[in-house]
């Protein structure tokens, strides 16, 4: 009692010299804070109390992970804890015994470590085998290589007021690449740490309570938050394959996400959901170098925003290892208008897909942002910047078709011949599968008016050339507005014609955009609203009339988005420019015929046509008038598109069938005319 009553003193002055402290590295200007600083403590002053600087420099997880979550990446850490500050710790700590100066020196070094580890490979699994080989690791530690230091250890002393003990913990080798430590709970209902063991010389009140070992297996985890690497380099060269991180994190890892307020969240399709988080800088592997000068320029560095995809279904390895093979073969087509995907991570049972953040949706974009029209701005500039969006589309859909990727390797089939030419499908275009990158965003190739990216391979596929066009059209993952005819026909084949019909859709309405602004879109899909077949009103681009009871039906065109199309061209500010895309859009690609449509290789050459006046290599007036000069169609000119007739798909036969039924068991016969027709037909 009278030892911890001498204590109490000591501890008093310290808790007023920390206050000294503190109020020395909060800025003159940042006023009163209710939360830990986010600046780091100045880098040439000792600070001997390092308990209280450890508390005071951490990342905060935000509201939604609790506040008291913080973490101390290790980049942090070694910044907050650096060898000056450990030494000087080290010479004022008691228990630290031989306080020579060249012995307490070479302990420091030994805490920071000769080659300080980050643990970019703490938890990173090594995929097995070739890009196709699934997701188990290769080996069985995939720990850092790095020389291991004893710092994160040295800072769980230092919380505990043990900082003393570090000696013990380097003897016995328990070092940072050790962690977690695991604590056993003993039959009598005492904790006990394997390693190290309490040594003879160290009476049993100096080393750890059943409280102390409760606190570091809680707060450990604190220390090994996870240091993401990612695939920002596309090498696809023989022997560097692109290689995409993937990481299996313990559930008790906390992960260095920070909520970001104001956003809940959006759903990605049927299978999951994306969030958006920003991860501080302290948590991204990069050169110490490229680090240090962040921090040089901004001492409060903003966090990098990132958006991460998550599979609703727990332990859906299958679904998963299908979706991450396929964005990484579609990866290696190395085109800006492509999504990255970043790296894959599995904690607490679920699977998670991180790719850069974008700002906006295309369907987001074009319902928020107003086109800049005739005499609003650079309107040639903003015509020539939508363009180039629908060429880079254009271009990366190419490279998913194309037989081959950039450097010449063929796109690879689990199981395949790798000398088989292989074909890749997207399979659901549409304006909520395409991102808008700003011109701030770290996307590569974000321009002035920012740049259109495809996403969301999650209904892609990839074939041979012999399967390529054998592929039955049901079931599929599609979205109903942009759905082609295909998939109503029946012995209707998916091809890559599939991903031009989806790209057409979006071509039109990008170009009732440029003219009619974020109403005429709206408009548009109003009017092509209407009954199809027995599946009620739908907004699809096409319709399909049965004719006669042989079971024949007429696929076309809807009318409505044939007479849209006409008043576009009729449009006072329609230019030649939007004639010509109107034309290539309908004549060729939302054909009706699949097998009629135009391959990705000839719509890239078609467009370079129209990119030859759009952007002349000289600049000149014909170029200019070309894309913004109006030269209208006269009104009520009629257009049209070829109609043809094909059996109904199985599946829709059998809604009839099952609609006739319900109709007649709740209505009766009398539904039905002396004819035999059904009235709810659609002529």
């Amino acid at each position: 009692m009278q030892q911890q009553q001498q204590q109490q003193p000591s501890i008093q002055v310290e808790s007023e010299i920390v206050s000294e402290i503190v109020s020395e590295i909060v800025r003159p200007d940042s006023g009163a804070s209710s939360g830990p600083s986010p600046l780091l403590p100045r880098e040439h002053e000792p600070y001997e109390h390092l308990a209280q600087l450890l508390r005071r420099f951490y990342i905060p997880r935000g509201v939604k992970w609790n506040e008291t979550q913080g973490l101390w990446p290790y980049e942090l850490l070694r910044r907050v804890l650096n060898p000056e500050r450990v030494q000087a710790c080290l010479k004022k700590c008691p228990d630290i015994t031989r306080k020579s100066e060249s012995s307490v020196s070479e302990l420091c070094n030994t805490i920071m470590g000769s080659n300080p580890a980050t643990d970019v490979g703490r938890w990173q699994e090594r995929i097995a085998g070739k890009s196709c080989g699934g997701v188990a690791p290769a080996v069985a530690n995939t720990t850092t290589t790095a020389a291991a230091g004893y710092l994160r250890i040295f800072a769980l002393l230092l919380l505990l007021r043990k900082e003393g003990l570090i000696q013990e913990f380097v003897k016995s080798g328990v070092c940072d690449a050790k962690l977690p430590l695991y604590i056993v709970l003993g039959s009598d209902g005492v904790y006990e740490m394997p390693q190290p063991s309490r040594p003879s010389h160290i009476d049993s009140s100096k080393w750890f309570s059943d409280s102390d070992l409760e606190h570091l297996m809680t707060h450990q985890w604190k220390f090994l938050t996870p240091c993401f690497t990612f695939s920002t380099t596309k090498d696809t060269t023989k022997d560097k394959k692109y290689m995409v991180p993937h990481y299996q994190f313990h559930d008790q890892v906390l992960l260095p996400w920070v909520d970001v307020e104001g956003y809940n969240g959006r759903n990605a399709g049927g299978n999951g959901d994306v969030s958006k988080f920003s991860i501080s800088v302290f948590s991204l592997h990069m050169e110490n170098t490229e680090l240090n000068a962040i921090l040089s320029e901004n001492h409060q560095p903003k966090d990098r925003i990132y958006a991460v995809k998550s599979l609703r279904e727990k332990n859906a390895s299958e679904e998963f290892k299908n979706e991450r093979e396929m964005l990484k073969r579609f990866g290696d087509i190395q085109h800006p208008h492509l999504v990255t995907l970043l790296a894959t991570y599995h904690y607490k049972g679920l699977y998670h897909f991180i790719f850069p953040w974008a700002d906006l949706d295309l369907d987001e974009y074009l319902n928020r942002k107003h086109p800049d029209g005739p005499g609003k701005g650079d309107h040639c500039g903003f015509v020539r910047w939508v363009f180039k969006q629908l060429q880079g589309l254009s271009g990366a859909l190419q490279g998913i078709h194309g037989p081959t990727r950039s450097g010449g390797a063929s796109l690879e089939v689990p199981g395949s011949d790798p000398e088989e030419i292989k074909y890749g499908r997207h399979g659901d275009i549409k304006p909520q599968n395409i991102l808008w990158f700003d011109k701030g965003s770290e996307w590569a190739g974000a321009e002035q008016r920012g740049i259109l990216v495809i996403t969301d391979m999650g209904a892609s596929a990839v074939h041979r050339e012999v399967s390529r066009s054998n592929v039955p059209n049901q079931p599929l993952p599609c979205t109903p507005s942009y759905k082609p005819p295909e998939c109503d026909r029946k012995g209707g084949k998916i091809t890559r014609a599939y991903d031009i019909w989806t790209l057409g859709c979006v071509f039109l309405e990008m170009a009732i955009w440029m003219l009619e602004g974020i109403s005429g879109r709206d408009d548009f899909r109003k009017r092509r609203t209407s009954q199809f077949l027995e599946d009620g009103k739908m907004d699809k681009f096409y319709d399909i009339k049965r004719r006669g009871q042989d079971g024949m039906c007429e696929f076309v065109l809807k009318e409505s988005v044939l007479e849209y199309i006409s008043n576009l061209h009729s449009n006072p500010n329609c230019t030649q420019f939007i004639h010509d895309l109107l034309d290539l859009t309908l004549k060729k690609m939302l054909c009706i015929e699949y097998e009629a449509r135009i391959k990705a290789d000839n719509l890239v050459k078609d467009l370079a046509t129209i990119d030859a006046k759009v952007n002349p290599k000289v600049n000149n007036e014909d170029s200019k008038d070309y894309a913004v000069k109006a030269c209208p169609w006269e009104k009520g000119m009629a257009i049209s598109s070829p109609s043809v007739m094909y059996n109904l798909a199985e599946y829709q036969q059998d809604n009839k069938g099952k609609i006739e039924d319900l109709r007649r068991r709740f209505a009766g016969p009398a539904t039905v005319g002396e004819s035999g027709q059904d009235e709810m037909d659609i002529d």
